[in-house]
């Protein structure tokens, strides 16, 4: 070998050096490339499992149907539910002095604004019934305050809310105990709070008041309707009726029968409309028994006159009979005395003229016996 091919090979040797350095950089660049690779690769599997679940929610192994955590398209099918069965809402509407004749409620929207409530159609009488509720708890004396429709949509979020009952002019009791209510819901406004409206009426559900222990209940629910509530899903008592009880896990539990709200005040407006209007006829008919009672007792209080008057005039005639009756007996005693006066001296008559009848026979018969003596003496 020459000098110069072992120059030339000492020169490649020293120029695979880097060669070779630059090598062992690669494999160990593409051994750790590949080791992340390969964790990464898990990570984005395990992820995309993750994000499997969390889209469609995580059901039990090697079950399709068995759901053991809910995922986004279930929570937003429930949020969905539960949007529709609640419907729309606003809140911190402001309420105006109610209209005295109308009871109709100039209300500022505040959430959401604006407000995105469709005005009335031209040509169309159909308008959005609303559900009013003071922005507070029961247990704050929030009240519900009444259903109204949107009469009228204004500037700067306001709407005119009128109620859906009209006020009834001849109900002037009536129309004023409501205004004084809505009077009495704005000035609590001003002070604590606001209305709230719902264009769905919050429905009733058990899992509302899930997790209230007993005493929860006070303040909150009506008294009368307390016991209900405590006792839903309590072992249910043998007088309870079928239709408050329910079969779980082969035991039979009290269920508390869920109310349709908008229909029961609806109802109660109704009957409360229809005992006013008998409270009415029979204020007029306690009027009239009133009057009838004044008008007998006046009639009494004459009669009571007319009979002392009758009695006193009675007195009088039996003091006059009792005169007369005496008298009577006083004149009736002289009767029997001149009776008996009579009769005496008819007795004494008769016997008298029994003796002239007696003393003119016997004269008759001297008479005659005279005469015929004296014929006899005077015969030849």
């Amino acid at each position: 070998m020459t000098l110069f091919s072992k120059i030339l090979c000492g020169f490649v040797i020293v120029a695979l050096l880097p060669f070779f350095y630059l090598a062992a950089r690669t494999l160990k660049t593409h051994e750790t490339y590949r080791g992340n690779y390969l964790k990464y690769q898990a990570a984005i599997d395990q992820a995309k499992v993750i994000g499997k679940e969390l889209q469609h929610g995580k059901f039990a192994p090697g079950s399709e149907t068995e759901l053991l955590e809910q995922g986004i398209r279930q929570a937003e099918l429930e949020l969905y539910a539960l949007t529709v069965q609640r419907g729309r809402v606003w809140r911190r509407c402001l309420p105006s002095d109610p209209d005295p004749n109308t009871g109709a409620v100039n209300v500022r929207i505040g959430d959401p604004n604006p407000h995105q409530i469709r005005p009335i159609e031209p040509g169309k009488n159909t308008s959005l019934i609303v559900y009013v509720f003071e922005d507070r708890p029961v247990s704050e004396k929030g009240v519900y305050v009444g259903e109204f429709k949107v009469t009228n949509i204004g500037e700067e979020n306001v709407v005119t809310l009128t109620p859906s009952l009209a006020l009834n002019p001849n109900r002037g009791q009536e129309n004023t105990e409501f205004l004084d209510k809505l009077r009495k819901s704005k000035a609590a406004t001003e002070a604590e709070t606001t209305w709230v409206l719902y264009d769905v009426m919050p429905v009733d559900e058990h899992d509302a008041y899930a997790g209230m222990q007993p005493d929860d209940f006070t303040g909150l629910i009506p008294p009368e309707s307390i016991d209900e509530y405590r006792r839903h899903g309590t072992p249910a008592a043998a007088d309870d009726s079928p239709d408050n009880k329910m079969t779980v896990d082969g035991q039979e539990v009290y269920r508390r029968r869920l109310r349709d709200y908008a229909v029961s005040f609806r109802e109660a407006d109704r009957l409360y409309t229809v005992l006013r209007d008998e409270l009415d006829a029979y204020s007029r008919d306690n009027a009239s028994l009133q009057k009838a009672e004044a008008d007998a007792r006046g009639d009494l209080t004459k009669a009571d006159e007319y009979i002392a008057e009758a009695t006193e005039n009675l007195n009088k005639m039996k003091a006059e009979a009792k005169t007369a009756a005496d008298y009577l007996a006083s004149v009736e005693a002289e009767q029997q005395r001149l009776n008996d006066q009579l009769t005496a001296r008819l007795t004494e008559v008769q016997t008298i003229g029994k003796k002239l009848v007696e003393m003119e026979l016997k004269a008759l018969a001297d008479a005659e016996a005279r005469v015929k003596s004296a014929i006899s003496s005077a015969a030849p």
